[in-house]
Parts: C-alpha cells; sequence; structure tokens
C-alpha cells in the first residue's frame, strides 16, 4: 500500500491564499449565489439566515475541518481516504457514497451552470434592455429552458471549461483560475448588493433579512438550512477532503477552514 510519506507527489497548493480562493471557490458558488436567496425567501427571511449561520459555525465548521484533516493525513481522494485510515472495511463506502453524490450534484449543476453562461450572453446580447418587469423576465427564462438546442450548447460549454481547468491540475488549473475569477466574484457580489439596496422596496427587504421573526419557526426551516450550510460549504462529499489533500503539512488546518 502506498504510504503518506509519498503523498507530496501528488503536489500541494502553492500557498495558504491559494488554497483559500480554490475552497472558496468551491463554497460560494451557484449554491451560495442562486439556491440560497430563493431558500431564504422560502423559508421565513432571516429566521433561516440565522439558523444557516449557526449551522455553518458550530456544524460546517467542525465537518469541514474533519475533512481537511482527513485529506491531508491520508493526501488521498476520498476513497482511498478511508482505506488508508481504516484498511479492508466498510468505511470504504463512505467514500464512494462522496463521489457518487459529487456526480448526481453535477448532474443538474453544470444545466445550472449553463443556464448562468446563456443568461451572460443574452445580458451582453441586450435582452434585459429597456423595463425589466417580472413577467418579462419569466418569459424570457421559460423560453431559454424550453430551448433544448441553447440549453444543451451552454451545457456542454460549461463541461468543456471545466474538464479544460481539471485538466492543468492543482497549480495550473484549479488555484490559477481561482486567483483570477474569486476577486471578480467578490467584486459582483457587491455589485449585486448595491443594486438589490436600489430597487424598489429595499427597506422592507432589507428586514426581511436581518430581522427573524421566530413565530415562523418551523422544524423545515431549521432541516432546510442545515441543508444550505453543508451544500453551500461542499460538505460530505469528498470535496474538501480532496482539496485538504493537497495542503501542505505546514499549513495551520484550524485557521484555512475559518478563511473558507
Amino acid at each position: 500500500m502506498e504510504s503518506a510519506e509519498l503523498g507530496p507527489q501528488r503536489g500541494n497548493w502553492s500557498s495558504k491564499v491559494a488554497f483559500i480562493f480554490a475552497a472558496s471557490g468551491s463554497a460560494i458558488g451557484l449554491g451560495s449565489i442562486w439556491r440560497f436567496p430563493l431558500y431564504v425567501g422560502l423559508n421565513g427571511g432571516a429566521l433561516f439566515v440565522l439558523f444557516y449561520i449557526m449551522a455553518v459555525f458550530f456544524i460546517g465548521f467542525t465537518v469541514m475541518l474533519a475533512e481537511l484533516t482527513i485529506g491531508r493525513h491520508a493526501q488521498k481522494n476520498p476513497v482511498g481516504a478511508y482505506e488508508y485510515i481504516k484498511p479492508r472495511s466498510p468505511w470504504k463506502l463512505v467514500g464512494y457514497m462522496g463521489v457518487i453524490t459529487g456526480v448526481f450534484i453535477l448532474s443538474y449543476y453544470s444545466v445550472i451552470a449553463g443556464w448562468a453562461a446563456g443568461y451572460f450572453y443574452k445580458t451582453v446580447a441586450g435582452a434585459f434592455r429597456g423595463e425589466v418587469t417580472w413577467e418579462n423576465s419569466a418569459a424570457i427564462f421559460s423560453e431559454f429552458a424550453a430551448n433544448p438546442v441553447q440549453v444543451l450548447v451552454c451545457l456542454f460549454l460549461i463541461i468543456a471549461l471545466t474538464s479544460f481547468v481539471i485538466s492543468r491540475g492543482v497549480k495550473g488549473g484549479i488555484e490559477r483560475w481561482s486567483k483570477i475569477l474569486m476577486p471578480v466574484l467578490f467584486v459582483l457580489i457587491i455589485i449585486l448588493a448595491a443594486r438589490a439596496l436600489m430597487l424598489p422596496d429595499a427597506k422592507n427587504a432589507f428586514l426581511f433579512f436581518f430581522k427573524p421573526d421566530f413565530s415562523d419557526f418551523t422544524p423545515k426551516v431549521l432541516f432546510y438550512a442545515v441543508g444550505q450550510a453543508f451544500f453551500s460549504l461542499s460538505l460530505g462529499m469528498g470535496t474538501m477532503m480532496t482539496y485538504g489533500s493537497y495542503i501542505p503539512k505546514k499549513d495551520n488546518l484550524v485557521s484555512s477552514a475559518g478563511w473558507v
């Protein structure tokens, strides 16, 4: 069996900042920008946000730290990591479950990413010029999503771009593009937040987002908040375990997980 001492041959992140950008790129994606606002709106607003933040700090942080620790110790993928820690045991099945979960998520996540790419093109092409209402926005989306040619072209574009980045390896692919795209994403988030505050009735929306109403509490709100915490942090499917396998031994895992 390959020993953990041979792990550095896998390569490492060039710096702690590189890992934070790469891991944040996995955490701060469509799950946080597209899915999170939807679930906030459907599950009580600020109450959902409160439970989500608590889940991130008290559950998500701990699970992420555990995954990073296992990954760095074994310096293998999820299946190999469990096999290394507990050889010839059923724990290896947990690694397989994580990989299968990632495949299922990719099956629809790449479609939604394709929608985003398609919307970018439509925006540049002027589809949203003039007065944009909820009705015509919904009509544009329905027309776009119902067109299989457009959806498939966008889907294959996303898969091709993703494959290209992954094929370049850890440093030349994921790390390099994370350093470029993550700062761009942060700027876009700031612009989106500023734009949201300029919309009509922004004050009530602000209160809905930041003022919890505990009378709206149901077990469903708590359930979805915890689920969103796991989803948006890419936990439970081996992603952070794999990323952790490339973290140098000298890096502090607690602070790295905290920054992400």
